[in-house]
């Protein structure tokens, strides 16, 4: 008699928890073929995967954070913001899809917005590298060259071998016009590698001021 209960109870956990076990080995499945299409460059196949999993699972934080990244990825700047701003709903204190929503508006030049999103970061967290970065890039092609200036610097301090830090710094000095400074930070970058576009253009106009 307790022998067939005990099959009985078995029987039941089955029913209860094998739907649940299968649903998570599809979602994890999914999961993979995205990473999977991202990683050779398939952006669209690794997006519309990202998108079943979103119809099985709307309300996960981290899908909805993958679907920003990946229409980003697919240059759909709009509906990337709009993941992005998604996955913040779900989890109002987190910074990461505050950070993500920086890269569409960084590509669409929007800096008002850049600083104002990178600001409300570095509130939370005012060590973040990715937003003191972005925030002084935005300020920098803003012409806010001052201010640019300042926070590359203070990264410069944290981070003296940062190679986006020293390049930022070569920027922000052609722009203030000072041609030592910019050719020191550019040579710096080149050092290390010798084919940097973005220092290699930079030391071509350092030439010509």
């Amino acid at each position: 008699m307790l022998k067939k209960k005990y099959i009985k109870l078995i029987f039941v956990l089955l029913i209860i928890f094998t739907p649940i076990s299968l649903n998570a080995t599809s979602l994890s499945k999914l999961y993979e073929k995205s990473f999977k299409a991202e990683s050779s460059g398939d952006y669209k196949s690794a997006l519309n995967y990202a998108i079943e999993i979103l119809k099985k699972d709307q309300n996960d934080y981290y899908i909805n954070l993958r679907t920003g990244w990946l229409f980003y990825l697919n240059q759909d700047y709009l509906n990337s913001e709009k993941y992005y701003e998604r996955a913040r709903s779900i989890k109002p204190d987190s910074v990461e899809p505050l950070i993500g929503m920086i890269l569409p508006l960084m590509v669409e030049k929007r800096w008002e917005k850049v600083i104002k999103i990178a600001d409300a970061v570095i509130k939370i967290d005012p060590c973040n590298y990715l937003a003191r970065i972005r925030k002084a890039f935005a300020c920098n092609s803003k012409g806010e060259y001052r201010k640019a200036l300042e926070i590359y610097r203070s990264l410069l301090n944290l981070y003296p071998a940062n190679k986006d830090v020293k390049l930022g710094l070569g920027w922000v000095y052609i722009n203030i016009g000072n041609k030592k400074e910019a050719a020191f930070f550019f040579k710096e970058v080149l050092k290390v590698s010798d084919k940097n576009v973005s220092a290699l253009s930079g030391m071509n106009i350092v030439s010509e001021m």
